[in-house]
């Protein structure tokens, strides 16, 4: 899934969290600091809050993981997303940004996967 995932009309809606983090290019492994948006099920990421054009987007819809890597990587305060294809390193200011961070796009993930839309009466004939 590419920007055009970005640029669909959609109805807008509120980020589900938003800020700075420092993430490491897929390519060229030099750190660089994005304001990240978490909205829909996407993560975008923009050199600046006021920047209109994002510089990336991560798909959480196939999301693979979502966890602390301050052992993985030996970095302070760090989390990976990992998708089929890539895994996003990703530095917070603190352990406590780090964590909201994992525990909003985990809330995300599950909110989008339908996880959560059931009723006891679809499994009755289960029990």
């Amino acid at each position: 899934m590419g920007l055009e995932h970005f640029r669909q009309d959609r109805k807008p809606t509120l980020p589900q969290k938003e800020g700075f983090l420092t993430k490491q290019g897929g390519f060229v492994k030099n750190w660089k600091r994005r304001y990240f948006v978490l909205r829909d099920n996407v993560i975008t990421y923009f050199k600046t809050p006021t920047s209109t054009s994002p510089q990336g987007l991560i798909p959480l819809d196939q999301c693979l993981a979502v966890k602390s890597a301050d052992d993985l990587i030996n970095k302070c305060s760090s989390f990976i997303v990992s998708i089929p294809g890539r895994t996003y390193y990703i530095l917070a200011e603190s352990d406590e940004e780090r964590d909201e961070w994992i525990r909003a796009v985990g809330r995300s993930i599950v909110v989008y996967s339908g996880a959560l839309n059931y009723h006891v009466s679809d499994y009755s004939d289960t029990m």
